[in-house]
């Protein structure tokens, strides 16, 4: 290998030790700064998803999940339409996992279309299970981990987009 990429490589593996100052004249570290961010984003995703959760707007959602599965092409048995994959606390579970990991992937991502990009195929990766789920004779509602996944996104992309201009 070139020396050139061996010490890009090194470089990249590096944790950042960029520090900005403030106008007080304190220095905090770049990861600092990433992980508040970080955590705020997950906690107000979080949020949002349990609320929705909790007040049953969901429930619409899960409703026509059913609908879709019962119907041509997949033809889900009502027995099977009763029995769900996952409790409401294991659903939550997912979600948590599942906004703390992605929140952080696309934190470090800097262009929006590769935000975009992730956010497309983590989606495409929580509706199929709930798509062949049938094949299990069961129901994996999608609907909690789908609405995490677009709060990140519309927070992340759209939002980010609009205050890149605002303060640029």
């Amino acid at each position: 290998m070139p020396p050139r990429l061996i010490s890009l490589i090194r470089e990249s593996l590096r944790p950042a030790a960029a520090t900005t100052t403030t106008p007080e004249g304190d220095t905090t570290l770049a990861g600092d700064v990433f992980l508040l961010r970080w955590a705020a984003l997950s906690i107000v995703t979080l949020l949002c998803a349990t609320i929705l959760q909790a007040t049953g707007l969901l429930n619409t959602l899960h409703d026509w999940q059913i609908m879709l599965l019962c119907g041509h092409p997949f033809y889900l048995s009502a027995e099977g339409a009763q029995s769900s994959f996952l409790t409401p606390g294991g659903t939550f579970g997912l979600c948590v996992g599942l906004t703390l990991y992605l929140s952080a992937v696309l934190l470090l991502q800097r262009r929006l279309q590769r935000r975009s990009h992730i956010c497309v195929l983590s989606t495409t990766a929580i509706i199929l299970p709930g798509m062949i789920c049938v094949l299990w004779e069961s129901v994996f509602y999608v609907a909690q981990p789908l609405i995490c996944i677009i709060i990140l996104w519309c927070l992340l992309v759209p939002a980010a987009a609009i205050l890149r201009r605002l303060f640029s």
